[in-house]
């Protein structure tokens, strides 16, 4: 069962460079920040189980699905957030693990 509200969004961090080695709207070696709000197109927030924790939904898929070994995941393009995949392919490993809950 998904869960959440409308004040939900999904991020990238865009570490991609440009010609002159800066990311795009960023100084030299920031990454770029790309937000994506909630479309109002589904109310699919937020999703957990045993097996995963998601965000955003639609046809099966997840702005960003993170597996219960908190190893690997997955992120496709949803209506939910009208995002692209989040990360370099729709398969990731997860490098690093941050989680926040602002009251």
């Amino acid at each position: 069962k998904f869960y959440g509200s409308g004040e939900s969004f999904v991020f990238a961090l865009d570490a991609r460079a440009g010609a002159d080695g800066r990311a795009e709207g960023g100084a030299a070696g920031e990454p770029e920040m790309r937000a994506y709000a909630w479309t109002s197109t589904n109310s699919f927030f937020m999703y957990s189980d045993s097996h995963l924790f998601a965000m955003g939904g639609g046809d099966g898929k997840h702005a960003f699905a993170v597996r219960s070994d908190l190893l690997r995941g997955l992120s496709s393009p949803t209506e939910t957030f009208g995002n692209p995949t989040l990360a370099s392919s729709e398969e990731f490993v997860v490098r690093d693990f941050e989680m926040w809950s602002l009251e």
